[in-house]
């Protein structure tokens, strides 16, 4: 019987600790100007998402294909942005999403801005940017701080 309760109990525990995690879906970060090397961007991406996945309550995910979201439900650009958003959660099981793009600022840097989206509402419900260099352990303490003032922010706009 002890071993019952002691089971249910750390069932329970971790239902409610599951619940209260959001999932934040990072997609692929975008470079307009097509300037900045792959591995840049995917080191980015990777790097926001290991972040995410750092912070207490949150649970990150890169491993989503935008495209194969698209087709399956026949989705076009027609402008319908807060679908687009709403069908990605759906899909994805996401709470938010997480919309980075860069810009080359040098030789050395790269400017990256971010915005967390929630999924149920279309809002954006943060929005920062930050300036990093483009060594690996530029872009994770970039990422790093980046993510903090994000969740901090979008923590702000849900209470």
């Amino acid at each position: 019987m002890k071993n019952f309760m002691f089971v249910f109990i750390i069932m329970v525990f971790s239902m409610v600790a599951t619940a209260q995690t959001k999932r934040v879906v990072v997609l692929e970060t975008i470079d307009k100007e097509q300037n900045i090397p792959q591995t840049v961007a995917m080191m980015v991406r990777s790097d926001l998402t290991q972040a995410i996945s750092g912070m207490s309550g949150y649970e990150g995910y890169d491993n989503v294909n935008l495209d194969d979201i698209i087709d399956k439900h026949s989705f076009d650009s027609l402008g319908l942005v807060e679908e687009a958003i709403r069908l990605i959660g759906e899909t994805t099981e996401a709470d938010y999403i997480l919309i980075s793009e860069m810009v080359k600022y040098d030789e050395t840097s790269i400017f990256v801005t971010a915005k967390i989206l929630n999924v149920e509402t279309g809002i954006t419900e943060s929005s920062e940017n930050a300036l990093m260099g483009m060594t690996a352990q530029d872009i994770q303490h970039g990422c790093e701080s980046l993510v903090k003032k994000l969740l901090i922010l979008a923590k702000r706009f849900n209470n």
